[in-house]
């Protein structure tokens, strides 16, 4: 039943193999999640900071937003990464191919 799971070649099943196809079809889908996940932390820098005039307020937030968004994006490339050349070995497997 893992097995199935992670390597079921069906182009019905949801294993890992065919989600992984589907995300290398079309790398505008990578960019999307990339984008999604980058930006996931915005909504907390909405809020003006206590005792800043709103010009200052405006450019700490816009910094801190910045950052999170450099944190994220690097956090998500590292971890496509991964996984790929984690897909590359797996497909590879003589075990996992039987």
């Amino acid at each position: 039943d893992q097995s199935r799971l992670f390597l079921d070649n069906d182009l019905r099943s949801g294993s890992l193999t065919n989600l992984w196809r589907k995300l290398q079809a079309d790398p505008a889908i990578k960019e999307h999640y990339r984008e999604r996940y980058g930006r996931m932390f915005d909504h907390f820098h909405d809020e003006p900071i206590s005792d800043l005039p709103p010009e200052s307020s405006a450019v700490f937030q816009e910094k801190f937003r910045q950052s999170d968004r450099d944190e994220n994006y690097s956090r998500f490339d590292n971890g496509w990464e991964k996984v790929s050349n984690e897909m590359v070995i797996l497909s590879a497997d003589p075990v996992a191919a039987k």
